[in-house]
């Protein structure tokens, strides 16, 4: 599995961007980097499977 560019935004800018806040979008990408999906950087995210995050998506 190759590492695409990397996102980069802060999870405060994701949140407005979504309709959010901070603390669920911290919580929903904590999730997914400990199941492996995504690393997370510095106001960075690389996604790491991308497959894993259509089948999230998709219910």
């Amino acid at each position: 599995m190759s590492r695409e560019s990397p996102l980069k935004c802060s999870h405060q800018q994701l949140a407005d961007e979504l309709g959010s806040v901070r603390e669920m979008i911290s919580r929903l990408l904590r999730g997914f980097a400990e199941s492996g999906l995504i690393v997370q950087g510095r106001e960075q995210i690389s996604v790491l499977n991308k497959t894993g995050l259509h089948q999230i998506a998709e219910g």
